[in-house]
């Protein structure tokens, strides 16, 4: 099954709800775009959009997406690079962030 077939069939939603917006400071978050901006929304949403962003990610992707944010990722907290390393099944030595990761004191 390609990339866009699994889109189609698990997009359930089209945009980010509007409690969500919070997350997302530093954009207009209405112009978003669910699949050009994958890795931004997947890594925001884990880092900062408690359970109901996560929910969210349930729904607006599937796990191909999370792990490709996984891998590729250089926006992710310590917890979250870590999350997605155990629940993904990803070699921290494969991951962006172990590899160009600033310090985290």
């Amino acid at each position: 099954m390609s990339m866009e077939e699994l889109y189609e069939k698990s997009l359930e939603t089209e945009s980010i709800p509007s409690s969500l917006y919070k997350c997302f400071w530093d954009v207009d978050p209405k112009t978003l775009d669910l699949r050009k901006d994958r890795i931004y929304i997947i890594s925001r949403l884990l880092n900062a959009g408690g359970y109901e962003g996560y929910s969210f990610l349930q729904k607006a992707y599937v796990y191909e997406d999370f792990k490709y944010v996984g891998l590729n990722s250089r926006l992710l907290t310590p917890k979250t690079a870590n999350y997605l390393s155990l629940s993904y099944n990803i070699e921290k030595s494969k991951m962006r962030f172990y590899k160009n990761s600033i310090s985290w004191r």
